[in-house]
């Protein structure tokens, strides 16, 4: 085997995983950010629902279902 062979060789394996790895990351990229900024906007929204309840009946209705306020002494 020659040496310029041999370069040939590792300068194939070197583009490859070169494309590969752009491939890998653009894919990856382009599939998680939709889900990503769908959760954000999603917690937003529930923060402002929340904001807004807590305004318009005040701050004991941030409680949850169930929880009641205890009685100040």
């Amino acid at each position: 085997m020659s040496w310029g062979f041999a370069q040939k060789i590792k300068h194939g394996f070197y583009s490859f995983a070169r494309t590969s790895t752009w491939l890998i990351a653009t894919s990856a990229t382009v599939a998680l950010l939709p889900i990503v900024f769908e959760s954000q906007r999603f917690e937003v929204q529930e923060m402002q629902r929340n904001q807004q309840k807590q305004i318009l009946l005040g701050t004991g209705s941030s409680l949850g279902p169930g929880m009641a306020m205890m009685p100040s002494r």
